[in-house]
């Protein structure tokens, strides 16, 4: 199993490889994106 540490590693990796099928992979399907204009859900989201 791996840890949190581990985990948010491996997502802010994947964020700078642009590796989206590696980042959607680990996202729970409801992530929540935060930002200026307020927030939005979901994998497509993040995607974009």
């Amino acid at each position: 199993m791996n840890t949190p540490a581990e985990v948010v590693r491996a997502w802010e990796e994947a964020v700078d490889a642009r590796n989206e099928m590696r980042l959607l992979a680990l996202s729970a399907p409801d992530i929540e994106i935060v930002g200026p204009r307020g927030s939005a859900y979901g994998h497509a989201v993040l995607a974009d």
